[in-house]
């Protein structure tokens, strides 16, 4: 038996046990890996956007980039201590219907 073949075996040895048997992880990996696809294609479409369409400047770019950091500044102390006190599957769910509809919103306001 080669290498590979035996390589390829223990893979699907560790596929078929653990954490990939139980549905409920394999669908929250999944959801997780989506929303952060989804959250860098955004970034970089709004960046594109603000180059391309806007003509923004490198000092614009330079305030585009930092705003994207301060709603955790401001924000993600007071909403960690109220998230802690809530269910997190919902939270998790509603937090990235917000970020598309936001995301959403960007087209449909340079219209």
């Amino acid at each position: 038996m080669s290498r590979i073949e035996m390589a390829s075996q223990a893979v699907m040895r560790g596929l078929s046990t653990g954490l990939w048997t139980h549905p409920r992880f394999v669908a929250l990996w999944a959801a997780q890996t989506i929303s952060h696809m989804g959250t860098h294609v955004g970034a970089l479409a709004l960046t594109l956007t603000a180059i391309l369409i806007l003509n923004a400047t490198p000092a614009q770019m330079g305030v585009l980039g930092a705003a994207r950091f301060l709603p955790q500044l401001f924000v993600s102390l007071f909403a960690g201590a109220l998230v802690d006190r809530l269910p997190r599957r919902p939270i998790m769910i509603a937090a990235d219907l917000a970020r598309a509809a936001l995301l959403l919103s960007i087209p449909v306001a340079a219209a």
